[in-house]
């Protein structure tokens, strides 16, 4: 008879004194996985320094000659080529969008490298990332390396590109290429030629995940493949407010605890508004550059102890292990 690994309700871990050696138990395993999925959200571009981009909240775009007020959801949903009626949103509401979308991304441009993302920079070229699903869109998470980056799978598109269609075809036809700067353009615009091109170019971003991943979606059977090899489902600094991503990760952790793995969340803010008794085993609520500090200062450690003694950092045995004893430590605060 098949047997039932029994998994506990969230346990919350902070950086007092309380938890001190528990989380260092779970840094330093985290250090030494070598198989995981990792899931990213606007959390860690707050951490570079870039707002925080609630879709409830309510934004007023303007300038000199037109402003309205609305909630970033609905200025991305009407302004999406995905709507069908975006072709008859307003001239100035277009320009206003992506002026917005401009600004956003001459921030990301100036902003300072995290130590989040030295810290999956690193672990994709150690190969230890399987996947990295994330629903920024600033381009932060951008590798070097384009074997590296393949593994990154931006579920909301990518702020640096534009996307184009042919308004002459049925159905439109998506083209991306790279964006040099449309923050000047506001002025301009009126000219007819720039009017008509405003209206055929939008910023490469859609809030709302592609049918890729959706249920039987080619890309979601993929990464749900690859999550039933992998030891640990890191989430960091993402929203569970979306039905579609708090789905997906529902899924994803489901693959990894038949594994025997763990699924660890991190964010200074508590989870809010779902119940992830059953999906997460930990979340870690400190600062997400003080996590990740930690973590590569725990993988540094263990490659110079391997270094010394001439051996593997991690036996496969002990991965298949490992994370099963840490889920099966039990403590008091439950979520």
């Amino acid at each position: 008879m098949a047997t039932t690994l029994d998994v506990p309700s969230t346990r919350i871990l902070d950086s007092t004194e309380t938890y001190t050696e528990r989380l260092a138990t779970i840094i330093n395993t985290i250090a030494k996985t070598e198989k995981i999925m990792l899931m990213s959200g606007p959390g860690v571009s707050v951490a570079c320094g870039l707002p925080c981009l609630d879709m409830d909240e309510r934004v007023l775009l303007g300038s000199t000659d037109f402003q309205y007020e609305t909630s970033l959801q609905n200025a991305f949903d009407e302004c999406s080529l995905l709507n069908t009626q975006a072709k008859s949103v307003s001239q100035n509401r277009l320009a206003l969008f992506n002026k917005y979308m401009a600004d956003l991304r001459v921030r990301a441009r100036s902003a300072p490298m995290s130590n989040f993302h030295l810290f999956l920079q690193r672990a994709l070229r150690e190969k230890r990332v399987m996947r990295c699903l994330t629903t920024s869109f600033d381009g932060l998470d951008g590798q070097p390396n384009s074997g590296d980056d393949e593994r990154i799978i931006r579920m909301y598109g990518d702020n640096r590109f534009l996307r184009c269609f042919d308004g002459n075809r049925e159905l439109p036809v998506m083209h991306e290429r790279r964006l040099t700067d449309v923050a000047q353009g506001m002025k301009s615009q009126r000219l007819a030629g720039q009017s008509a091109a405003l209206r055929f170019l939008r910023p490469a971003v859609d809030i709302h995940l592609p049918i890729e991943l959706h249920r039987v979606g080619d890309l979601r059977n993929e990464v749900i493949e690859d999550a039933k090899s992998c030891q640990l489902l890191l989430i960091v600094g993402l929203t569970l407010k979306s039905g579609e991503v708090y789905d997906l990760v529902r899924e994803l952790a489901s693959e990894v605890h038949h594994g025997y793995g763990a699924v660890i969340y991190v964010d200074n803010e508590p989870i809010r508004g779902r119940n992830t008794g059953g999906i997460v085993d930990f979340h870690l609520q400190m600062d997400i550059e003080e996590f990740s500090t930690r973590v590569l200062a725990a993988m540094d450690t263990l490659q110079m102890a391997a270094d010394d003694i001439n051996m593997d950092p991690v036996l496969e045995l002990e991965q298949s292990e490992m994370w099963y004893e840490v889920r099966d430590t039990r403590i008091v605060k439950l979520r």
